[in-house]
């Protein structure tokens, strides 16, 4: 595992309590450079989540078009606004999630039905002692104070989300929305045994957001994001680290700050800066 384990058990040492169970999902890229970006990240976290010692079969990464195809890695971007669309239509079943040749962990598509039952079959798995991390990479939006997180087909609502994870009863559930107006996410997550971060503070912040760039590398050792030094990186270490991160970006671009993130870990439903 290395000298410093990175804490996905939310400040405790390690994997050592209670399996911990990661559902990544890249929604919509849009242009190439965004693309490129989402790829890293994803490829980021994944390679994170191994090293702190997560098995490849408590790993889903779902994606908006065949995982093999998302190779690519590319240089940073900054951002546009981009626009949401109403979630409607049916819910099918979704074919089987596998995993490409060169990986192990599991794998699909990030339409509305993958979702759904990709939290459906880690709901067969997960045990109340268990934990579960999902983080979104990609785009939202906000319409009427519902927030969306854009997708191949209907964009899913955070409503769908609550709803698709109301049966799950794991110890401890992370979301993680590193989206433009993500804040629009945290009424509808939040609640007990639950830690919701967001991108933003509000629907409102519709540009792109430089969260999940700073956020995945403050997991990496290497990057300082054990801001105690205590050999441990903790939930609470990375948020503060990439809110950190994130103004010194727009201070070093002489651009206004356009994201604010907050975490929810008390069921306010509205976060707050640390």
């Amino acid at each position: 595992m290395g000298k410093l384990a990175i804490c996905w058990l939310l400040l405790l040492p390690g994997l050592v309590r209670a399996d911990t169970y990661l559902l990544l999902i890249t929604g919509l890229t849009g242009e190439d450079s965004y693309r490129q970006t989402f790829t890293r990240w994803a490829g980021q976290l994944i390679d994170a989540a191994r090293q702190a010692g997560l098995a490849d079969q408590r790993i889903v990464h779902l994606t908006p078009e065949d995982p093999a195809v998302l190779l690519a890695s590319g240089p940073d971007v900054t951002g546009s606004e981009v626009s949401g669309s109403e979630v409607s239509g049916s819910e099918a079943v979704a074919p089987p999630i596998e995993s490409p040749a060169d990986a192990s962990y599991r794998t699909g598509l990030s339409t509305r039905e993958g979702i759904a039952q990709a939290i459906a079959e880690l709901g067969e798995q997960i045990g109340a002692q268990d934990q579960l991390w999902i983080v979104l990479l990609g785009h939202g939006s906000e319409q009427g104070g519902q927030g969306y997180f854009n997708i191949p087909g209907p964009d899913i609502s955070a409503a769908q989300f609550a709803r698709y994870l109301a049966p799950l009863t794991p110890e401890r559930l992370v979301f993680v929305a590193t989206m433009s107006s993500s804040g629009a996410f945290l009424q509808d997550l939040t609640g007990p045994q639950r830690i919701v971060i967001s991108a933003t503070r509000s629907g409102a912040e519709r540009y792109f957001a430089q969260f999940g760039e700073f956020w995945i590398a403050a997991l990496d050792p290497q990057q300082g994001g054990d801001l105690d030094k205590d050999g441990k990186i903790s939930l609470l270490e990375a948020f503060n680290y990439a809110r950190s991160e994130v103004e010194q970006f727009y201070r070093n671009d002489r651009r206004l700050q356009t994201e604010h993130a907050v975490l929810d870990d008390n069921g306010d439903g509205r976060g707050s800066f640390e």
